[in-house]
């Protein structure tokens, strides 16, 4: 019950939906991955504009996503993406989400992916949910 919070000590409301913010944010960092038509519209808008903006922090994130030559190591192994959900609920859909995307990519550096929150259920949910999505460590 949404009560939860007096036996666990937080609430329980990311057990009974998914969040406006956390399905708006799995889909800007999914929109970052497949839509390629908002790479090159930077320049026809002010730096000080709301949609420069999110062009650079588009930008930015794919950087962070994306290896580059200078992000890979003289042993050949690209430097890992780490990606922390805070409360990410029953679902860890933005997470989730992307975990599930760069699966599907080439050229992206190897992700690492932490998901939490205070709700035992949420957290088994979601050791379940990435199981199957992210391919087993050999050194787990």
């Amino acid at each position: 019950a949404l009560l939860s919070h007096r036996n666990h000590g937080v609430d329980n409301t990311g057990n009974v939906r998914v969040w406006d913010a956390e399905a708006t944010l799995a889909g800007f960092l999914l929109s970052v991955l497949l839509c390629e038509e908002f790479d090159d519209l930077g320049y026809y808008y002010q730096e000080t504009s709301e949609i420069s903006k999110i062009i650079g922090l588009r930008s930015r994130i794919k950087n962070v996503l994306f290896a580059h030559d200078e992000s890979i190591s003289t042993d050949g192994c690209a430097e890992t993406c780490n990606v922390l959900e805070l409360g990410a609920g029953q679902a860890g859909l933005a997470g989730l989400g992307l975990a599930s995307a760069t699966n599907s990519f080439d050229g992206l550096k190897p992700l690492k992916l932490v998901l939490t929150d205070g709700h035992p259920k949420c957290v088994e949910n979601n050791r379940v949910c990435s199981s199957t999505i992210m391919p087993k460590r050999k050194d787990a």
